[in-house]
């Protein structure tokens, strides 16, 4: 267990956990803490979520989509060095404040998880579609095999299934004292 917080470290946890700058910029003003301890702290004082308003990379996500280009968060991630959530968190904050909005929604994935183009500017944003059930996309798997292919995943399923007779061996038998 490590050692306990002071409440200097406390008061500077809060004041980190306010500001924009990533968390990690700023570990070097809690000296022999590591982040994953200061996010524990942070999480266990009710803190919420961590400021992530960095007005660079709202300015430079803006400045990318700019051309008009719909983005996902993956493309946005890909072009500019930002981690991945951070993206998304950006591009959900400028759907809020109505300076983007996601035009549709596309399916990825062989689980169909549906993934926000976002196009910057004002704009109705759609809804996002209910997930498909395990029913659905079975379905769409079936859909796209070949109907000997599933014939043929039937009867190996089957055969998995299917219990075979059990052989008793009367030399086996013998040997552990259970012969007849």
């Amino acid at each position: 267990m490590g050692a306990k917080w002071t409440d200097e470290e406390i008061a500077t946890l809060r004041e980190m956990w306010q500001s924009p700058i990533p968390m990690k910029h700023q570990m070097h003003r809690l000296p022999g803490r590591g982040a994953e301890y200061a996010f524990r702290m942070a999480r266990k004082l009710g803190l919420g979520l961590k400021n992530r308003s960095y007005s660079k990379m709202l300015f430079e996500i803006e400045k990318l989509m700019s051309d008009g280009k719909p983005r996902t968060a993956r493309d946005v991630f890909k072009e500019i060095d930002i981690e991945l959530s951070h993206a998304r968190d950006l591009l959900t904050r400028l759907v809020s404040e109505q300076r983007a909005h996601i035009p549709i929604w596309r399916q990825t994935g062989c689980n169909g998880q549906w993934q926000a183009i976002y196009l910057i500017g004002k704009g109705e944003s759609q809804p996002k579609p209910r997930p498909m059930t395990q029913k659905q996309r079975t379905e769409r798997f079936l859909s796209r095999l070949d109907p000997v292919e599933i014939d043929i995943m039937k009867q190996r399923y089957a055969a998995r299934k299917r219990k075979a007779p059990r052989v008793i061996d009367p030399i086996t038998q013998a040997l552990f004292g259970r012969a007849a």
